[in-house]
């Protein structure tokens, strides 16, 4: 499977203007993820030959049109920085849903046998910074659930 995907995926984002995919894989990290969360690459179309760069087409969530349209050089700046040439001179928006994205739940603090939980709390009775107790609260929680318990 792992010899097979980069061939067939390579072709799926070859035909969108994408040469080897990282644009679409790594949009987060190129763009970050808040510019990340309302946008998606759709196509880049390329520049006729002797000219640098392309126009990329995004894919905008209602509402981001406009503040996109002003984040326009930082996007294409933090995108040809990524690539070390001029991959991008020029967006195009295309308004519409991004569909479905994983929502991502923040976990709670682990929780622990009652009986774990009242030695940590002595172990952390005697210091009396109450942000740093909880910290190291959280630490201790955290380590006891890795170790098994």
């Amino acid at each position: 499977m792992a010899a097979i995907l980069p061939k067939a995926a390579g072709r799926a984002f070859g035909r969108r203007g994408f040469a080897d995919g990282d644009l679409v894989t790594r949009w987060d990290a190129i763009v970050g993820r808040e510019i990340a969360a309302h946008c998606l690459p759709l196509r880049l179309a390329r520049a006729k030959a002797g000219k640098a760069g392309g126009t990329l087409m995004l894919r905008v969530e209602a509402g981001f049109g406009l503040e996109l349209q002003h984040l326009e050089p930082l996007l294409i700046e933090r995108i040809n920085a990524y690539f070390g040439y001029r991959t991008v001179t020029a967006i195009s928006l295309r308004q519409g849903p991004l569909g479905r994205r994983p929502v991502r739940l923040a976990k709670g603090p682990p929780s622990l046998p009652a009986e774990a939980e009242a030695a940590l709390g002595r172990r952390l009775a005697s210091i009396e910074d109450d942000e740093l107790r909880e910290a190291l609260r959280r630490l201790g929680r955290s380590f006891h659930t890795r170790q098994g318990g």
